[in-house]
């Protein structure tokens, strides 16, 4: 939380990253996207290393876990037969909780929001909220475009050096708690 950055920063952590928080009624889309299927149905290797490049360490085995926990909806976009992204949407107090939205484009960030929030509409939500990395500003232009707006922001410090990722594809966080 911003109040709390100077304390982190007096302990030896740098700001990696800035996020916002995205919140606001579930978007309805026209349709069904086009190449968004079920994350199960796409090879567990694959998306472990798409996740990787995303994300600042590897976890094939929270993955496998994050994807398939009760409550949590898993999708994928495929486009000529590889992953061009993934997201994953679950049940929450306030608003259902989008993360991580992870995709190689606009587009591909888009289907897969439009196709999540659907997903969520299914379970009875009325409100999603992305955490959206203020490295990537086409992540505010998508949520701005689905009428969320920003609620508060947070920073993501680490010590020591970090791994670097591929931070154009990331949307919106897997959580504040997991990066």
């Amino acid at each position: 939380m911003p109040d709390q950055q100077a304390n982190y920063r007096r302990s030896g952590f740098t700001t990696a990253y800035r996020t916002a928080r995205y919140e606001g009624a579930v978007p309805v889309a026209d349709g069904p996207p086009a190449g968004v299927v079920p994350a199960g149905s796409v090879d567990p290797a694959a998306l472990a290393a798409y996740d990787s490049a995303c994300h600042h360490a590897d976890r094939p085995r929270f993955l496998a876990s994050w994807l398939t926990t009760p409550g949590h909806r898993a999708l994928a976009r495929i486009v000529d037969g590889r992953p061009t992204g993934y997201g994953v949407v679950r049940p929450a107090q306030d608003a259902a909780r989008v993360g991580p939205l992870f995709a190689d484009t606009p587009a591909d960030a888009a289907a897969l929001l439009d196709a999540l929030a659907a997903e969520a509409r299914e379970f009875g939500a009325v409100r999603i909220a992305v955490d959206m990395p203020d490295s990537n500003p086409a992540a505010a232009r998508l949520a701005e475009e689905r009428g969320l707006e920003p609620t508060f922001e947070t920073a993501r410090m680490y010590t020591g050096p970090v791994r670097p990722v591929a931070g154009e594809r990331v949307f919106g966080v897997t959580t504040l708690e997991l990066g």
